[in-house]
């Protein structure tokens, strides 16, 4: 994307963007520091089901927590669950993947020199005009 963006940005930003093999580590910590384009770097997480007590001042016998997570490229439904295992540190804890419905690893990239994303750029430059920037993300 960066790549891609990089003709189109003002200096000092086109110096960086075209030279990422040595900026990376300075535009990573600067996206992960805003909560906007943190996730654009990063597996994000998501509680979206939580079961455990009933009662007030009470501790449950039990607890049961679904959790979605977007994961990002370059990673594996068995890196989150590593990660997940360091965090939790507690071997009480069960942590598993669902056997069916959303269980599948990330998919490879997309080469933005193949012909799909070229057909995007011709169509999106057909719409908006040439002059559009189109940049793979």
């Amino acid at each position: 994307m960066f790549a891609y963006l990089a003709p189109e940005t003002a200096y000092p930003n086109r110096a960086v963007f075209a030279n990422l093999w040595l900026f990376e580590p300075i535009v990573l910590r600067i996206l992960s520091a805003k909560n906007s384009t943190n996730a654009t770097v990063r597996t994000t997480t998501a509680v979206t089901v939580f079961n455990g007590g009933v009662r007030e001042n009470v501790l449950p016998k039990s607890a049961h927590a679904k959790v979605n997570f977007r994961i990002a490229p370059g990673e594996t439904i068995e890196s989150v669950k590593a990660h997940v295992a360091d965090v939790v540190d507690d071997e009480s804890v069960s942590i598993t993947a669902p056997t069916k419905g959303f269980n599948s690893n990330p998919t490879p990239m997309a080469d933005p020199d193949g012909p799909g994303f070229k057909h995007l750029q011709r169509a999106i430059g057909e719409v908006w005009g040439n002059d559009v920037v189109v940049a793979p993300s």
